[in-house]
């Protein structure tokens, strides 16, 4: 046996470098790289379904957030900046999003792949802490065994809300910055006088103010830290004196959002609820991996309980320890971000407890809980991989294939996510491409079908985001003009009867199906053009018809189409067509 490195504390860990553990070099070796690409499929799975499911089309909160935001910094309004969204700031996200319009063409490939960047900053920072407590030279394979299985635990396909939305990067945000902060801070600690080090620190902790409201909380975290690790007067001084510096900044000129609860509301009409709401935020991705509501419940409770004891017992380990040292340091790091998360949780319910105690199983919410987990799961677990000396022992193997297994059942079906979503989003923005007043597909973008169409509007004339691509860009000049002359071969499809649209008295809403069986070919627009041979309205496909792919094949299955007409043109002969289509379906409009 040969005396390892000295472990964070400065004391030395007994390791046997090269040991066997039990286990031969090779198949030790094999189990690590087998966790390695179970990662990487479920990290891949999860970029898969957020490919299959994007829409360059703002949605929900982009409308208000990142389009009004954008067109209003385009207008000379500089305080757009820093103004509230909801009961938010979220200036530094503001940043991607301007960018994004400005150069990237306002798609949302760009604040997306920070979603995912952040994600695989956040597995190596725990990487980097698991690493530091387990104090080996090189990564053992035990090492790998459970930093591979952090990491697809941080992939997970569970917080779905955050990978896909180009207006989650501040949620993400709000947690990836304060855990980079206390990690600063804690490195900080670790070597004295390390000023550079503790100036990251507090920049990484002030800019949390930028993310979320709850940022606010990332400075006094770093604070409690401070004084629990023993840091000299003038850091916590700093510290505290940021914190309130932070929060005098943010809350001046802060408005309450209308309709919205308030923690003493919450605590003085609904404790319990107050409890579940919390429990079910921690035990959040248990839910969404259990599958069927009927055990996911109940596993999120039992979860989330557990997780709240585990946190306890750990904090009061780490206070009988006391606070000295690079271990406790790292220690006191982890459970200040698992408090950060955790009175996150308790804010939000204190807001959101009005909608419902299950409100907290949103999927947005899994982000955190996946993190508050994995600061847990380093607390506990790479301490006792460093009294084993780095062997890979069954206590760790099972659990962790478990997991990973889980992970991997879970993760499979992201691979077959239906893109029908993307297209009913598309068809939205068609309304608004074609100023059409359609409150169903509408929205399906904004729950104001007014303002999102009056946004759009804008986008339009400026050919800003997705209608400065085809097949949008220029939609609404090619109406009246006269189309290209239609290939005399047939199509195979149908079209359905038009439907009036409730509030618009000017188009009815067409759809059907339209597919080239002789060269497979399906269209991403149609045009819909009259017995004169001028188009007269405009449809996409990509919506699922059963009948399509039962007649043609898979090809087929995305041939379905929805489009819009004059009212005018019930009663008449339309001719569907599209540029390489080598063929065309002719039907008379009907109405339903």
């Amino acid at each position: 046996m040969s005396l390892g490195p000295r472990s964070p504390g400065g004391a030395a860990v007994g390791t046997v470098h090269g040991a066997p553990g039990g286990l031969p070099r090779l198949l030790r070796a094999g189990l690590a790289a087998a966790f390695i690409v179970a990662a990487l499929f479920v990290a891949a799975a999860s970029v898969i379904g957020t490919v299959r499911l994007h829409a360059a089309i703002p949605f929900w909160d982009a409308w208000d957030g990142i389009v009004d935001f954008y067109l209003r910094v385009r207008d000379g309004d500089g305080s757009a900046w820093w103004a509230q969204h909801n009961e938010h700031r979220v200036g530094i996200s503001r940043l991607f999003f301007w960018a994004d319009l400005r150069w990237f063409g306002g798609g949302g490939v760009l604040p997306i792949t920070l979603n995912f960047a952040q994600v695989a900053l956040t597995a190596w920072l725990f990487w980097r802490m698991l690493r530091e407590q387990t104090g080996t030279p090189r990564a053992t394979p035990a090492e790998w065994v459970l930093g591979s299985t952090l990491a697809a635990w941080l992939s997970l396909w569970v917080q779905q809300e955050n990978l896909t939305s180009p207006f989650q990067v501040q949620f993400i945000l709000t947690f990836v910055l304060p855990l980079a902060a206390l990690y600063a801070l804690h490195r900080a600690a670790a070597v004295p006088g390390a000023r550079g080090r503790f100036a990251l620190a507090c920049g990484l902790g002030a800019a949390s103010l930028g993310t979320m409201a709850n940022g606010i909380l990332a400075l006094p975290a770093m604070t409690a830290h401070a004084l629990l690790t023993r840091q000299n007067a003038r850091r916590v001084m700093v510290l505290a004196v940021l914190s309130v510096a932070v929060a005098a900044i943010y809350l001046h000129g802060y408005q309450r959002p209308p309709a919205q609860g308030s923690m003493l509301s919450a605590m003085r009409d609904s404790p319990l609820g107050l409890v579940r709401y919390v429990l079910l935020y921690l035990g959040g991705p248990f839910y969404h991996l259990a599958g069927r509501p009927a055990i996911g419940l109940p596993l999120a409770y039992v979860a989330g309980g557990v997780f709240v004891v585990a946190t306890l017992g750990a904090t009061l380990a780490a206070l009988r320890a006391g606070g000295a040292g690079r271990t406790a340091s790292l220690r006191w790091a982890l459970l200040a971000f698992i408090g950060y998360v955790g009175a996150t949780a308790v804010v939000t319910a204190g807001g959101r407890l009005l909608l419902g105690v299950e409100q907290a199983l949103a999927w947005r919410y899994a982000t955190p809980a996946l993190m508050a987990w994995a600061a847990l799961i380093v607390l506990l677990v790479p301490p006792r991989l460093a009294r084993a000396g780095g062997r890979l022992r069954p206590a760790l193997v099972l659990p962790c294939a478990l997991a990973m297994a889980v992970m991997v059942w879970a993760q499979a079906p992201v691979l077959r996510v239906p893109r029908e979503g993307a297209a009913m989003r598309s068809i939205g923005a068609l309304a608004i491409a074609l100023d059409v007043r359609d409150p169903k597909s509408l929205g399906l973008l904004y729950p104001d079908p007014v303002r999102v169409l009056a946004l759009g509007r804008r986008l339009v004339d400026a050919e800003l985001s997705v209608f400065g691509a085809e097949p949008f860009t220029g939609m609404r000049r090619r109406l009246g003009q006269t189309a290209a002359p239609a290939p005399a071969r047939v199509c195979i499809g149908v079209v359905d009867a038009a439907e009036r649209i409730d509030g618009e008295p000017r188009f009815v809403r067409v759809g059907g199906w339209i597919f080239d069986a002789r060269d497979g070919v399906l269209p991403r627009s149609v045009d819909l053009a009259g017995g004169e041979g001028r188009v007269l309205g405009q449809a996409l496909t990509g919506l699922r018809r059963a009948e399509a792919e039962a007649q043609a094949g898979r090809p087929a299955r995305y041939a379905g189409f929805q489009g819009y007409l004059p009212i005018g043109q019930v009663g008449e002969v339309v001719v569907l067509s599209a540029p390489g289509l080598a063929c065309r379906l002719e039907a008379r409009i009907v109405l339903r």
